[in-house]
């Protein structure tokens, strides 16, 4: 019924299952709804977004947005702000470290008693944030060279970002 009733869909559910109600829900709704939008770890939902990095390469057609996560965000903006001027990529290589908090306050079961590294999925760019970055950026025609790493710490702060750019100027 809500579906039915709306113009756009912010899907805001668990990790991973925005793609499945994009099959399951959202395919057939796709040519009355504006848009459908899902946040995080998400890869396939749609177009990847970055608020302030690729908005240009939106457009009306683009019924599926993927916004990255927060760590891609925070790679992204980095990148922006320090190597991209205009359409020009000035950064040679990036390798980026995001070190985030293992759990909420509120949350017991995800306590974990030491640093906990995470692996390497991806052969050429480590973690799936640097896929991700890259995979944004590829909307704009910027091929980036990235590389991540990831860890979690045992505490409740939010995220930090190591970072190595290496830029041509």
């Amino acid at each position: 019924e809500a579906i039915k009733r709306a113009s756009v869909i912010i899907d805001c559910t668990p990790k991973g299952t925005g793609l499945a109600n994009k099959e399951k829900y959202y395919n057939k709704y796709k040519d009355k709804i504006k848009g459908f939008m899902a946040q995080g770890s998400e890869f396939g939902f749609g177009k990847m977004y970055a608020v302030g990095i690729n908005d240009s390469a939106i457009t009306k057609r683009d019924k599926f947005i993927h916004i990255v996560s927060c760590n891609t965000h925070n790679m992204a903006a980095l990148i922006h702000t320090l190597a991209i001027e205009g359409k020009k990529n000035h950064m040679k290589e990036g390798r980026f470290l995001c070190i985030r908090r293992a759990n909420d306050i509120s949350q017991a079961k995800s306590f974990i008693p030491s640093p906990e590294v995470g692996t390497h999925k991806d052969e050429k760019m480590g973690t799936h944030h640097a896929v991700d970055v890259h995979k944004l950026y590829e909307t704009l025609g910027i091929d980036l060279n990235v590389f991540s790493s990831a860890m979690k710490l045992n505490t409740q702060y939010m995220h930090s970002i190591w970072f190595d750019l290496k830029l041509d100027y």
